[in-house]
């Protein structure tokens, strides 16, 4: 994604396979297809090039949320080429996703404990577009996401409010196990820590954003669209949460889980003790740190 990244609202025809939520009911109260078919809506980001130049997107999130009410039409001219990446929370693929998780069978669950406890809390420290989040929540969990940068906590509570009308899986109750917060996480696991371990969650998710090196592959599009509008992670970024995080293990309050890619080319920062454990995938990692005493 090389330019400036578009929000935009389209409605197409719901192709059925139970991913979507039955008839459309759009946010901005418009059916477009205006034959009374069966609509879902997605919430596009679009690549507009180097040449649209650098808007800088609104960190109100009043503001993002009277941007898409007023985007119920396919911009002009847009070219069916530029790469987009639907953010709504019964986008088909997540979907897919969400199904094959409920087997029980993943990384993601094996790391969190969901066979030994299934009615698991999880602070998810950084949000994204959630879709840990509702793989987690697909599973019976639920989870609280804190997203620090404003926009894209924006997105996010767009995508939950229209999750309400859309709902993933077409089981309202997955979107319900999920609360969107814009938050800084370090704050988070410091108030945690100083409170009532009762209130502590019974995990704490991290997914830090790492800057790419050496020959690693190249990111999926939604990773790409996330990096466009929160940036490049970084080392000290990932140090601090870690130095907030942990220390609820080592109290026994939460386990502590970091998602990781699967290539060792990436290391925790220095000092970080080693985890308990490691939950491998073919593409990421999850290290763990489990509760003390």
């Amino acid at each position: 994604m090389g330019g400036r990244l578009l929000l935009q609202i389209d409605d197409i025809p719901d192709g059925g396979g139970g991913l979507a939520a039955g008839r459309g009911r759009p946010i901005h109260g418009l059916d477009e297809t205006g034959d009374g078919a069966p609509t879902r809506t997605r919430l596009l980001l679009l690549d507009q090039g180097p040449e649209a130049g650098h808007g800088g997107a609104s960190s109100s999130r009043l503001s993002a949320l009277a941007s898409v009410a007023r985007a119920s039409r396919p911009v002009p001219g847009a070219a069916a080429a530029i790469a987009a990446v639907d953010v709504a929370w019964d986008e088909p693929a997540l979907c897919s996703r969400l199904a094959s998780v409920v087997s029980g069978n993943s990384s993601l669950v094996r790391a969190v404990g969901w066979r030994q406890r299934r009615s698991l809390r999880v602070l998810d420290c950084t949000g994204g577009w959630a879709r840990d989040a509702l793989s987690l929540a697909a599973m019976g969990c639920g989870v609280r996401v804190l997203e620090r940068d404003p926009t894209v906590a924006a997105l996010l509570a767009v995508a939950e409010h229209l999750a309400q009308r859309q709902p993933p899986l077409r089981e309202p109750s997955i979107a319900r196990r999920v609360g969107v917060a814009e938050m800084d996480a370090a704050e988070a696991l410091a108030e945690y820590m100083a409170g009532p371990a009762a209130a502590c969650p019974d995990v704490v998710l991290l997914d830090p954003m790492f800057d790419r090196r050496g020959k690693a592959a190249a990111p999926s599009k939604a990773a790409q669209a996330l990096r466009a509008i929160a940036g490049n992670g970084s080392d000290d970024a990932t140090a601090e949460l870690l130095e907030a995080a942990l220390p609820l293990a080592a109290a026994g309050r939460c386990r502590v889980v970091v998602k990781l890619p699967s290539s060792s080319r990436v290391p925790l920062p220095a000092g970080t003790p080693a985890p308990d454990m490691t939950v491998g995938g073919k593409a990421v990692r999850f290290d763990v740190w489990l509760p003390r005493g």
